[in-house]
């Protein structure tokens, strides 16, 4: 189903039953009531937008794959203009790429998702009644996957990313959408389980009696005072390793990640877990932990060291670059680039 008639008393949908080949979709009518579906028009489409006068439609004609991007031929999508009663249908969109999610705003505006431009993503557009074409959002990468109007125009619902996304028509303000959902009931909130040897890395904090170990890409933290009983930092099904203590410090953990994701592929990434409990700064006594990224996004780091006075790390920034970074990720310097990953150690006086 694609909508409501304006009086809703009929369905729009799409559908495969063309009377001649070529074997593609056209929109569809059919009463509310139920009965022998009507084709809209000897037009191939996939989408309709039916605007609120009941007068003149939006159509998406041609052929859409999706998650498909970049694509440029004859089969890419385009918006269409109908009158309703009449056969008659003429082109609004003929861009680059595919055009879908045709939207009707306030006063005959239209709103569409399109990539054919120099983002390469999809992205919302908006067709004034003046003629004025303009892009509202700028997208990289994946870009918008779904987008739908509110039924007063005010308001665009997209998919994007792994959010929701509102964009007010009348101001072009694009804000995220806050989603606040309550946890499933957990029946065993603890898990108990008894590691022996599988520990791949081993790091000592404050004098020796914090330890940060990596367990099956696990962070664990153990006391020598509890006897062995350990606490993991950040369950999670990613890979974290090359885990230290800031020097002096059970406060503050370097580690690398593949948690993050770059045009959908994994990358390491360097970052700080720090404890998000006020009360507790301690990594082990606290009760929520959070990751403070060092490294800018999209760029392999690895192999973190801390300074003997834990002011700087040095890591392996890329292939064959290694180089320095404040505690912070500030003041990124390059000190060795080459064909391969240099192996590095801090003098003793820093």
């Amino acid at each position: 189903p694609q909508a409501f008639a304006p009086d809703g008393s009929q369905v729009y949908f799409s559908a495969r039953r063309p009377w001649r080949y070529p074997v593609s979709a056209q929109i569809q009518m059919v009463p509310v009531t139920g009965g022998t579906p009507q084709r809209l028009l000897d037009l191939f489409a996939d989408e309709v937008a039916p605007p609120a006068d009941g007068e003149r439609m939006l159509l998406t004609v041609g052929y859409q794959r999706f998650g498909r991007v970049g694509y440029r031929g004859s089969l890419q999508s385009d918006l269409w203009l109908h009158t309703a009663g009449t056969e008659q249908a003429e082109r609004v969109t003929d861009g680059l790429g595919y055009d879908t999610d045709p939207m009707w705003g306030p006063d005959g505006t239209i709103y569409w998702r399109s990539e054919d431009d120099e983002t390469q993503a999809f992205n919302l557009w908006r067709l004034g009644t003046d003629g004025r074409r303009e892009r509202l959002t700028d997208l990289r990468d994946e870009g918008i996957r779904n987008a739908r109007i509110s039924g007063d125009g005010t308001r665009i619902v997209c998919e994007a990313g792994q959010d929701l996304w509102i964009l007010e028509t009348a101001s072009d303000d694009w804000r995220r959408l806050d989603i606040d959902l309550a946890p499933d009931q957990v029946t065993e909130a603890v898990t108990h389980t008894v590691a022996t040897g599988s520990a791949d890395e081993l790091d000592g904090g404050r004098a020796g009696d914090e330890l940060a170990l990596v367990v099956d890409g696990e962070i664990v933290l153990v006391s020598k005072e509890l006897e062995g009983r350990a606490t993991v930092v950040l369950p999670s099904p990613w890979r974290e390793s090359g885990v230290a203590f800031r020097p002096g410090t059970a406060d503050t953990l370097v580690m690398v990640s593949d948690r993050e994701r770059h045009r959908g592929v994994p990358y390491s990434r360097i970052g700080l877990v720090v404890s998000d409990d006020p009360e507790r700064p301690s990594l082990r006594e606290a009760r929520r932990h959070r990751i403070e990224w060092l490294t800018p996004e999209g760029v392999e780091c690895t192999d973190p060291r801390w300074s003997p006075d834990g002011r700087q790390l040095s890591y392996l920034h890329g292939k064959g670059r290694l180089a320095v970074m404040d505690a912070d990720g500030e003041n990124r310097t390059v000190l060795y680039e080459g064909w391969d990953d240099p192996e590095a150690a801090w003098s003793p006086d820093g």
